[in-house]
């Protein structure tokens, strides 16, 4: 009989993961870690309009305003 070692029974952590998933997490890692620009990264990454690079951007908090403008201004 064919028995399964325990770890193989177990689903793969990554069968859920998609190609969108990681283009995702890549332009996210990007734009708001890396602070790439984001022409830059719709060059890079094939999008041809702000509109469809926005969903990857998040939105400034009140203190990563300050923190941008307090940089600017040393």
């Amino acid at each position: 009989a064919d028995v399964l070692a325990e770890d193989e029974q177990e689903p793969d952590e990554w069968e859920h993961v998609s190609s969108h998933d990681c283009r995702r997490h890549w332009a996210h890692l990007h734009l708001v870690e890396k602070k790439v620009p984001v022409r830059v990264m719709m060059a890079i990454g094939g999008w041809s309009s702000y509109s469809a690079i926005e969903p990857y951007l998040t939105v400034p908090t009140e203190k990563s305003i300050l923190e941008e403008m307090r940089a600017v201004q040393n």
